[in-house]
């Protein structure tokens, strides 16, 4: 598979507009009707999102951002930096945007897990359906408001696709799971790309399991013919580190606002 065109291709269509025939050197506006719509696997939608190239820039909004776009336009050149871009859409928006790193996997990412200590096998495991207990465990965990009274039926809907695609990984110590990762919703491509989410229990991070379990879960998508994806805030040093680690490069950043 190549993954930077699938990675092209998967943004192209959140973006509604081919992003390969875009031109350098230029600020592309993109009307799109997704902008108005909460896109599968996230909670609000983005009115407003912003691709940033190291040398093109392309502008995809929705109803609710195009009474002030003129504005937006008139303020925006592809040569920016991305604080730069930022004080433009929090100054016509009113609005904070959240600055995010956009990923695409190499062949190179594809090696065997590692363990915390050289030499020794790796700890991380390929979740089964039955381990769901588990899974709700740490979940609940990580993420105390999430109850299974509350979302279970969507948690276990959640865990089924990711065993399915291989994508739920785990490290184990004392018979619990100490670093998970997950499968995020897939809006689009959903049958050859999935995004990979980790999570790592506060007592045992910096430890190597988060990288472990992430370079299973990323064998097993590649395997069963998925183009991996990771995304983070632009804040998320930690993260940004470990997707170059597994073998990720960066392909662009996107800014986004929800009005």
């Amino acid at each position: 598979m190549n993954f930077l065109q699938t990675t092209q291709h998967y943004f192209s269509l959140w973006a509604g507009t081919d992003l390969s025939r875009v031109p350098k050197g230029a600020v592309t506006t993109v009307e799109c009707a997704k902008r108005d719509r909460t896109q599968f696997g996230y909670d609000k939608p983005f009115d407003l999102l912003l691709f940033v190239f190291p040398d093109r820039l392309v502008l995809s909004y929705g109803t609710r951002a195009a009474g002030r776009l003129d504005l937006l336009t008139g303020a925006l050149t592809p040569t920016l930096p991305l604080e730069g871009l930022s004080e433009c859409l929090c100054r016509i928006y009113e609005k904070q945007p959240r600055i995010s790193v956009k990923y695409t996997y190499t062949d190179a990412g594809a090696q065997p897990a590692s363990s915390p200590q050289a030499g020794q096998p790796s700890e991380a495991v390929t979740l089964q359906p039955q381990d769901f207990a588990d899974y709700l465990q740490f979940f609940t965990t990580v993420f105390p408001h999430l109850t299974e009274a509350e979302d279970g039926e969507w948690l276990h809907t959640s865990f089924l696709r990711g065993v399915e695609k291989g994508c739920c990984c785990a490290c184990y110590q004392h018979g619990r799971i100490v670093s998970l990762t997950d499968a995020p919703g897939t809006p689009y491509l959903s049958d050859c790309t999935q995004e990979v989410g980790v999570n790592t229990l506060p007592e045992y991070r910096r430890r190597g399991f988060a990288r472990q379990a992430c370079t299973l879960a990323l064998q097993n998508l590649v395997q069963n013919g998925y183009c991996p994806l990771w995304s983070t805030d632009k804040t998320n040093i930690t993260s940004q580190q470990l997707a170059l680690r597994l073998g990720f490069i960066p392909y662009l950043h996107t800014l986004s606002l929800t009005l």
